[in-house]
């Protein structure tokens, strides 16, 4: 069995210093007011990191993040927000090298509850968050009504700010702020023909052949890669529920 031991910050991630993923971890499990204090604290933590021996720098910035919040808070962070983050931030040639091992061991600045499960579940968001180009497997139900089906391709694009929280009061008013200070929004909307009448229902195939179809049709007009990922898995990465309001 071959082995590899790799660092998380500085190989895997191109940015060696996480504490941008402490800020993110601060804002969305607990809010404005530890991130401003966390963003205050940064000179403090930078000349403690040059000057002082250890990891003073990076112990205090730890506390500030995490002190107080409840591990399941830590844990749905974790879960929802980061993977976007990391992903956006890897390493893709070393990540490859990585993953092609049988034994992996990460060392990592950061505490473990915040890397272990994108490490455990996204070594092998196949997986798909909200934001990545991964269409979601959808109900069949569509296919049992009619047999006559056009397909709408939708992307929605932007370029500074993602609106990531699934979860509590944020996802309501916070996404929608974070959403429109960016300066441009994008809606790609494409119709596609209408499905041929020999991949409908109405030819024998079962609806969720016809669903998986038209799922493929929509991945490859968006560029996407086709996910056996449904809704309700998605928010339970994200959310840790079925998505039920």
């Amino acid at each position: 069995m071959e082995s590899v031991v790799s660092e998380f910050e500085g190989i895997l991630l191109k940015n060696h210093d996480p504490f941008c993923y402490f800020m993110l971890m601060a804002f969305e499990a607990s809010g404005l007011i530890r991130c401003a204090l966390l963003l205050m604290l940064w000179p403090i933590i930078r000349v403690l990191d040059l000057c002082v021996k250890g990891d003073v720098g990076l112990k205090l910035t730890i506390f500030v993040a995490i002190v107080g919040i409840t591990i399941s808070e830590i844990e749905a962070v974790a879960r929802a927000v980061l993977p976007k983050f990391y992903f956006d931030d890897i390493n893709m040639e070393a990540w490859k090298i990585f993953s092609s091992f049988d034994k992996r061991v990460l060392v990592t600045k950061t505490p473990r509850i915040m890397v272990e499960r994108f490490v455990k579940e996204h070594s092998l968001q196949q997986i798909t968050t909200c934001r990545e180009p991964l269409p979601l497997r959808f109900s069949a139900l569509f296919a049992e009504l009619t047999d006559r089906i056009v397909s709408v391709a939708m992307n929605y694009r932007v370029h500074f700010f993602h609106a990531t929280t699934a979860r509590g009061w944020k996802a309501i008013l916070m996404d929608l702020i974070f959403s429109f200070m960016n300066p441009t929004l994008v809606y790609e909307v494409t119709f596609l023909n209408q499905l041929p009448m020999e991949a409908t229902c109405s030819s024998g195939k079962s609806p969720h052949d016809v669903a998986n179809y038209v799922q493929r049709i929509l991945a490859a007009s968006l560029g996407f890669e086709c996910t056996n990922f449904t809704r309700k898995d998605t928010y339970r990465i994200l959310a840790g529920n079925d998505g039920i309001v």
